[in-house]
Formats: structure tokens, C-alpha cells, sequence
């Protein structure tokens, strides 16, 4: 009787265990904080001069770290939450990074035009006084 109750506890035990869904790995996370890291690193955005790019690098280190972490737990026993956090954190620091240079080529792409521009109207401007010059020291037609 007793190895009766023990078998079927064993039973119900594995049954919980079995319904009981253990975390699932931040696999779209993963994907979405490299893509941004990668899209940022293509626009050569650099973590040496640009902040929120050192700190998506360090927060896409850190979440490898925990998911290395939680990956050698026990599968019911795994947490993503803090890994999936940091991925998060990642991505955005890393979309922050290129908002932040797409803005600074913007800037400097519209200096440049206006600088262009400026040439132009002074280039104007002085060819117009150059011409004034030389038909104001043009002699006179006689009628």
C-alpha cells in the first residue's frame, strides 16, 4: 500500500512538473538588441565617443552573462526576467545611439548646405559688384 501511495505521488509529482512550463530563453530579444548593436556599428557609431553605445555594449554583456547564467540552472529553475531586462536595455541605448547620429549627419549635412549656399550668394554677390565696377569705369557713349 505504502508503494502504492509512493508511486502514484511519484506520478503526480512528475505531472506538475511536466505541466509546469519552464522559461523560455529572450531569443527575440537576443535578436533584436544584435540587430540594433550591429545597425549601429554599421552606421559607425562608436562606443569610445558615444555614451549610449557603451552602455548598450556593457548591457548586451551583462545579459549574456546572466543567460550563461540561468542557461547552467536547472530548467524549472531558470529566470530570464533580469537577462530579458538588460536585452531590453541594449536595444534601446543602441536605437538611442543612432537616433543621435542620424541627428548629427542631419546637422552637419545642413550646415554643410547652408555653408554651400552662403558661397554661392557671396560668389553672386561679388560678381554683381565686380560688374558694377567695371561699367561704372567704362566711358560714356556719346550720342
Amino acid at each position: 500500500m505504502k508503494r502504492v501511495a509512493l508511486v502514484m505521488m511519484l506520478a503526480l509529482s512528475l505531472g506538475f512538473l511536466s505541466a509546469c512550463n519552464p522559461a523560455k530563453a529572450p531569443d527575440p530579444e537576443m535578436a533584436a538588441a544584435q540587430a540594433s548593436l550591429a545597425a549601429a556599428k554599421a552606421a559607425n557609431v562608436d562606443a569610445a565617443t558615444d555614451p549610449d553605445m557603451k552602455k548598450a555594449e556593457a548591457s548586451m554583456s551583462a545579459a549574456k552573462a546572466e543567460l550563461d547564467k540561468q542557461n547552467s540552472r536547472f530548467s524549472f529553475m531558470r529566470d530570464y526576467k533580469a537577462a530579458t531586462a538588460m536585452l531590453m536595455d541594449s536595444k534601446a541605448a543602441s536605437d538611442n545611439a543612432m537616433a543621435a547620429a542620424k541627428a548629427a549627419m542631419e546637422k552637419a549635412a545642413a550646415e554643410k548646405a547652408a555653408a554651400e549656399k552662403a558661397a554661392a550668394e557671396k560668389a553672386a554677390m561679388e560678381k554683381a559688384a565686380k560688374e558694377k565696377a567695371a561699367k561704372a569705369t567704362r566711358p560714356a557713349k556719346k550720342k
